[in-house]
């Protein structure tokens, strides 16, 4: 949960003394979200994404495990090693 939803959630509820069925409909979400925001007793901890998954197959694949090392500094080397088949 965002703390901009739960902050909102509160102040509804504390300020203008919405129900927590008004207050999911006005904000357009689920009534057990207002419930869990409102029982909260400070504002949730921002998170993070979470990093992209590591590729499974290929050249990438084969660097991310390991078993191959890139040597190359600019793109256009890179590109050169990763059209290079592996041996």
């Amino acid at each position: 949960m965002k703390v901009s939803l739960w902050a909102e959630i509160r102040r509804l509820h504390e300020i203008e003394k919405l129900s927590q069925r008004t207050i999911s409909r006005q904000l357009r979400c689920c009534t057990k979200t207002v419930s869990r925001a409102l029982q909260m007793q400070s504002p949730p901890l921002p998170t993070s994404p979470s990093p992209a998954p590591l590729p499974t197959t290929g050249i990438l694949a084969a660097y991310y495990q390991g078993q191959r090392t890139l040597s190359c500094f600019s793109c256009k080397d890179l590109h050169q090693e990763i059209d290079t088949p592996t041996g």
